[in-house]
């Protein structure tokens, strides 16, 4: 591979900076919990914090790549997010957690934001669905290696060991960067950070219709995936019993599933259009919240994990042509429109984390309704806002 070439390996591994950075220390929330005597909901909480630091960041790093280019903004950002990182390894309370994490989230949005710019500066159409079909499915071992991972390290050398492989992690991606990603953007002018600028641009992506309801409806599967992440441990590994390493083997499932849905929404693309595997996937992901309600009155594994498959598999289903589609329209603001559609993606994530810590009882009841109100909303404001505008 050419040392200056963009490959698609590379910005893979920067879009996944942020689900590694989220599915590592996930087996070690209970045991961060009875490390630091806090309740269960502080340190799910901090899933949260790491979401809305990550989806406000995204609105300053996307029009920023824009002004300085895209390569500068990623070593930055790189070297802010292994030093935050390093200063959750060694948190002394879990209100520092607390704080680092949200900092945590805020710096990895560089890798997810200036990746998909990258991609939408060098590709268009059916090329850029077929690059970020092939990062989603590739995406889909971030999820399921990262809490293996973290339950091993987990037992073998605790949580905060967890934050030194994000550490080392950072590291490897800056040196990655630093070496291989060419600048693919001519940075615009100064006037282009101007607040008032900056709220038109943002203004005049986000009212865009066809990009709110393509961006919709893969944010509120995405809320549901992150709830899920965040109760999960706790029915899991207290209620259930399993060990923390089990719990990364029982993400295999979902994320396999996962995988198929991104890895057939590529496949498909020629026989099916966009739109259609968008419906198909808000679809599968409401039938499994219709039946992961049904089935939450007795809490075991497999009540649990095979609707959660279902709900994933509509999420790799949606994404690629979601993502496709929402930046279809805006090639000159290619960063902006990535930032506000990561903004909120990250957004509706991090209220859905907040929302199933208050309804978590010890059951999957609570979870059973996120799962089917987000789903069909997600089909709902899909169908609604996307009517007759579509591209294809």
């Amino acid at each position: 591979m050419p040392p200056r070439a963009n490959s698609a390996t590379l910005l893979t591994l920067l879009v996944a900076l942020g689900v590694f950075s989220v599915t590592l220390y996930v087996p070690s929330m209970p045991a961060i919990t009875a490390d630091f005597s806090a309740d269960s909901s502080e340190v799910q909480s901090t899933l949260g914090l790491f979401l809305l630091g990550f989806a406000i960041a995204q609105l300053v790093v996307g029009p920023v790549s824009d002004r300085f280019g895209r390569r500068p903004v990623l070593l930055v950002g790189l070297v802010l997010y292994v030093l935050i990182s390093l200063l959750c390894a060694i948190a002394p309370t879990v209100e520092a957690l607390q704080w680092g994490r949200f900092f945590q989230g805020a710096t990895a949005c560089v890798g997810p934001v200036v990746a998909r710019a990258i991609v939408r500066d060098r590709l268009h159409g059916m090329e850029a669905m077929r690059v970020f079909a092939f990062i989603g499915t590739a995406l889909a071992l971030a999820p399921a290696i990262a809490p293996i991972l973290g339950g091993f390290i987990e037992e073998l050398a605790g949580w905060r060991f967890n934050f030194a492989v994000l550490v080392s992690f950072g590291l490897l991606l800056f040196t990655l960067t630093l070496i291989r990603i060419e600048e693919t953007h001519q940075p615009t002018p100064t006037h282009a950070l101007h607040p008032l600028r900056l709220l038109t641009t943002y203004y005049r992506v986000g009212r865009h219709r066809y990009f709110l309801g393509n961006v919709l409806v893969g944010s509120l599967i995405f809320g549901v995936m992150f709830s899920y992440n965040t109760i999960a441990p706790y029915l899991f590994i207290e209620q259930l019993g399993a060990p923390p390493h089990e719990y990364g083997y029982l993400m295999l499932f979902t994320v396999s599933s996962y995988a198929l849905g991104s890895f057939l929404s590529g496949r498909l693309r020629h026989r099916v259009s966009g739109h259609w595997l968008v419906v198909l996937g808000a679809t599968s992901a409401t039938l499994g919240g219709i039946a992961l309600l049904a089935l939450s009155s007795e809490l075991n594994f497999a009540r649990v994990i095979a609707p959660m498959m279902a709900v994933l598999f509509g999420m790799g289903l949606v994404l690629p042509p979601s993502i496709t589609n929402a930046m279809h329209p805006f090639p000159e603001y290619a960063g902006s429109a990535s930032a506000l559609m990561g903004f909120l993606q990250m957004l509706c994530g991090a209220l859905t984390t907040f929302v199933a810590q208050l309804l978590f009882d010890g059951t999957a009841v609570g979870l059973g309704w996120i799962a089917l109100l987000w789903g069909a909303g997600s089909l709902l404001f899909y169908l609604a806002l996307t009517a007759g505008s579509r591209t294809e």
